[in-house]
């Protein structure tokens, strides 16, 4: 566990595998407990890495769901786009809501770095 210090704490960390051939998931909380959780994930696959952020186990009165959240992929493209969750957006089209929304995975070349920024605004 990190724990990231408010108003400009960063965390960093190489793409990483798994053992089983599944993919990687980072979980955001705001508390010890993790009974909130938003989730980064990606998977490596030859060159591609695929992502996407999910809000499945967010509760609607989250704070990550009160101040927003987005993700900046370093390459661009149709396949490779920023994710905006705005402030007060608790049902965010562009985060996993459900197992298989499917459409907010994205693919970009491997050598894409993401910056994750909690706090879009306030609601």
């Amino acid at each position: 566990m990190e724990t990231l210090s408010a108003g400009g704490g960063s965390y960093t960390t190489s793409w990483q595998t798994n053992d089983n051939g599944g993919g990687i998931s980072i979980k955001l909380s705001t508390s010890e407990s993790q009974a909130d959780v938003l989730q980064f994930e990606y998977t490596q696959s030859g060159d591609t890495i695929f992502w996407d952020m999910s809000s499945i186990n967010l509760s609607s009165d989250s704070d990550f769901v009160k101040y927003g959240f987005s993700v900046v992929p370093s390459s661009g493209g149709s396949n490779c786009p920023t994710v905006t969750c705005a402030a007060g957006n608790s049902n965010c089209q562009e985060a996993y809501q459900q197992p298989d929304d499917n459409h907010a995975t994205h693919g970009c070349p491997i050598d894409t770095t993401f910056t994750l920024t909690l706090g879009t605004g306030s609601s």
